[in-house]
């Protein structure tokens, strides 16, 4: 078997990435075991990295470097700077990745800058980002015989919502995270839902008015009326998308509710609806949901 494992942590200040390449013979009976135990090491390596992070943004303060606050509603650059010169480039849009290739893999570090850099601060930014390439924190995580990170040390997914009388609005962060970021990471999610909320507003309320909406609007009903008093404790107990009705991760359709979702940088958007019919009377309406999906799409790209 040949192929690649991943990781990706989210860090309120950047993105962390590590892909390693491998060729492998295992037993069928072995996959689900090797990958259980190639994610679990990942895990203790990136765990003990936590400090030479905080020290990479400490080096890259002191060379006059100012990483801002990490901007989740923002597309990933395209590209991957891989030297100083490509990195001074990509700065002048202030939303760098850069990467250091490696025999066995390959690490990305995503961060958002307050200013474009110069040459001499593009060569230190790479010489301070070559300190945390995943080798290294491997090595030194091998050196120390350090334990295995704690089960509650990462947590992956995270998610807030916002009801209205006849739909609800999910915003959802699908990446791994450290547990000790997760109050951080959920004012950055409540931050953009009260931004696009109004929007999302304005085009249910304008594509209903208009006879383009794609279910029946009289159906309708709140998550409240569906779920009854509590239903706000029950969205909120773990925050967790897993244990969601929004399904960030599919289907789009099942006995809750109908979804409409949309990518937003590195954040997922789901408008939901759930009806007091059973959608028997939104038949008619169902050639409308391209032209609003259009409009939905079209909404969040402007908003990058």
């Amino acid at each position: 078997m040949s192929g690649n494992a991943s990781l990706s942590v989210i860090e309120p200040n950047l993105m962390y990435s590590y892909t390693e390449n491998f060729r492998r013979t295992l037993r069928s009976e072995d996959y689900e075991s090797y990958w259980k135990d190639k994610r679990d090491y990942f895990d203790a390596v990136m765990a003990f990295g936590q400090i030479p992070i905080q020290n990479f943004l400490r080096e890259l303060k002191t060379a006059g470097i100012i990483v801002k606050e990490l901007d989740l509603t923002k597309i990933l650059p395209e590209n991957t700077a891989e030297n100083a010169e490509d990195l001074k480039a990509q700065s002048q849009r202030l939303y760098v990745r850069f990467q250091i290739s490696e025999s066995r893999g390959d690490t990305q570090i995503t961060l958002q800058l307050e200013k474009p850099l110069d040459d001499k601060k593009a060569k230190a930014l790479v010489e301070a980002a070559k300190k945390i390439a995943f080798h290294q924190f491997e090595k030194t995580w091998q050196e120390k015989d350090e334990p295995p990170v704690k089960p509650d040390y990462f947590q992956r997914g995270l998610m807030v919502y916002e009801a209205h009388d006849n739909y609800s609005i999910g915003l959802t962060l699908l990446a791994q995270f450290r547990t000790q970021h997760k109050e951080i990471l959920l004012n950055l999610l409540e931050k953009h839902l009260k931004e696009i909320s109004p929007k999302l507003d304005q085009l249910l309320k304008s594509s209903i008015a208009d006879k383009k909406f794609w279910l029946e609007p009289k159906d309708l009903i709140s998550l409240k009326e569906k779920l009854g008093n509590d239903f706000d404790k029950k969205l909120n107990e773990d925050q967790h998308p897993n244990k969601s009705v929004f399904n960030p991760n599919g289907p789009l359709f099942d006995d809750f509710g109908r979804r409409s979702t949309a990518n937003w940088g590195l954040l997922k958007l789901n408008l939901l609806f759930v009806s007091k019919t059973n959608w028997k009377n939104s038949e008619s309406f169902e050639g409308n949901r391209g032209a609003f999906e259009t409009e939905f799409t079209r909404l969040i790209r402007e908003l990058h």
